[in-house]
């Protein structure tokens, strides 16, 4: 009984106008043990709950929830209940939302100039790529046509704390005719995120380069933004300059750039 109301609890949180018998014989079959194991954390029944107070639109606020109360048992729930069995089902905040590509990849891009490390010094969308201490990080894999990627970045939560949080994901260069085009797998909260990556322009000093990525996490989910990698934590004004003159000849909103902290990181 416990486990069944525990199960009913979840689902009238996570979608209080589409609860179904469906749902609740999904989850008491598949995502039982998971389904307890969230309602006794306090961490994901936190992120649960705050969640279901953004209501259906309201991205930024999800990601918040998201980023502030996420662990692994929250990971491991969702990863049930959504991905492998989808017993619950996202609602997208915009379902005729489509990406807009600004520009072609770069033609020529071999995977020795990317591994490495990476700081992210300016970035466009607010809820992916403004966070402090963005690191990205490229490594070889076994495979000649894929690295490993790193993503290390702060997160300010909604309770006033600081966490330091780790992505990681396989790059694929699928394409011999661009080889700035990637892309990246990932399993990020319990969902299977896909994201093509284009890289658009990398300085012939190869001291920075400009990215922009496409991905979704459900069919209609799709998400996008772009961000400045740079080899040194820091631009001078002089090389600030070029950044935004190329960025503008790339077809990039300038002036809608955050400017991540990039000091003092790790």
């Amino acid at each position: 009984m416990l486990s069944i109301l525990l199960s009913v609890t979840l689902i009238l949180l996570l979608c209080p106008n589409g609860a179904s018998g469906q749902n609740i014989v999904c989850m008491m079959l598949h995502c039982k043990d998971e389904s307890k194991n969230c309602m006794l954390d306090s961490d994901c029944r936190s992120a649960l709950a705050c969640i279901t107070g953004c209501g259906t639109k309201n991205e930024t606020c999800m990601f918040d929830c998201l980023y502030s109360y996420e662990d692994d048992v929250f990971d491991t729930f969702m990863k049930c209940a959504f991905t492998e069995y989808k017993c619950i089902t996202m609602v997208s905040p915009d379902p005729d939302f489509r990406c807009k590509p600004p520009h072609l990849p770069l033609k020529t891009l071999p995977a020795q100039q990317l591994k490495g490390s990476w700081y992210i010094v300016l970035g466009l969308n607010p809820n992916f790529d403004c966070f402090d201490c963005q690191i990205t990080t490229f490594y070889p894999s076994n495979n000649s046509n894929s690295l490993f990627v790193n993503e290390h970045f702060d997160v300010h939560t909604i309770d006033g704390k600081l966490k330091h949080k780790l992505v990681n994901e396989t790059a694929m260069q699928n394409n011999a005719s661009f080889q700035g085009l990637l892309e990246y797998k990932s399993m990020q909260m319990g969902h299977e995120t896909t994201t093509e990556w284009r890289i658009l322009y990398q300085d012939p000093k190869l001291s920075y380069m400009i990215g922009y990525y496409c991905g979704h996490v459900a069919s209609d989910w799709y998400y996008e933004g772009s961000v400045v990698f740079s080899r040194n934590p820091e631009l001078s004004s002089e090389i600030m300059t070029e950044v935004k003159g190329q960025m503008t000849t790339l077809g990039l909103p300038v002036d809608q750039f955050c400017a991540p902290k990039t000091s003092n990181c790790f």
